[in-house]
């Protein structure tokens, strides 16, 4: 009888260590319960990912885009599922999926895109950055000016309070991509699965 309490405890103990673990961990190695809602910071960390995945793709921050790069008239292009843009999108992006290779990418945008500057991005910047590293090989040959990463993606834009758009609509709500992506988002009552009417 003293040898099945024994094993009771440690039963209950391990699964206490285990449980503590699992609740706690996130808190003390920055993962991503230790992000929330304070200065973009899974976004930073997603974004370092990012650069140590695709070193050779360049990123532009958003202040940036929007002081320096934006009055170029540059061609936005969202890398995301098309239920993603569907819910909203950044004002004058083109829809490209993630998939999309960059013969059909060129075959499609190529005469848009000749002479000017490209901007991409998706939720977090990872799909955008991949497409970017994608077609970059070619970019010469259209005399791109210049390809960037949007930094932080649409989920940093919409972090900063800026408007994004839907059918030339203003709306303020963004796709999450995933419920753990959706984290990610500061104003959690802006998320949406659907289009808003």
């Amino acid at each position: 009888m003293k040898q099945a309490h024994y094993i009771l405890d440690r039963c209950k103990y391990t699964l206490g260590v285990a449980c503590a673990f699992i609740l706690f961990t996130p808190f003390h190695l920055g993962g991503s319960l230790a992000w929330s809602q304070e200065d973009n910071k899974g976004l930073v960390s997603y974004h370092n990912k990012i650069l140590k995945t695709f070193p050779n793709v360049e990123h532009i921050g958003r202040t940036d885009f929007k002081q320096n790069l934006a009055p170029k008239d540059p061609v936005l292009f969202d890398v995301r599922e098309q239920a993603e843009y569907d819910v909203s999108h950044i004002k004058g992006a083109y829809f490209v999926p993630p998939n999309m290779s960059a013969e059909d990418f060129y075959d499609e945008y190529g005469e848009l895109i000749k002479g000017r500057d490209i901007v991409v991005y998706c939720s977090v910047g990872w799909r955008s950055s991949k497409f970017a590293s994608r077609i970059m090989s070619d970019i010469e040959a259209y005399e791109v000016q210049s390809l960037y990463n949007l930094r932080g993606g649409i989920f940093g834009w919409h972090n900063d309070e800026e408007r994004l758009s839907r059918f030339e609509k203003s709306v303020d709500v963004v796709h999450p991509y995933s419920r753990w992506r959706a984290r990610l988002i500061e104003r959690q009552d802006k998320i949406s699965y659907s289009p808003k009417p």
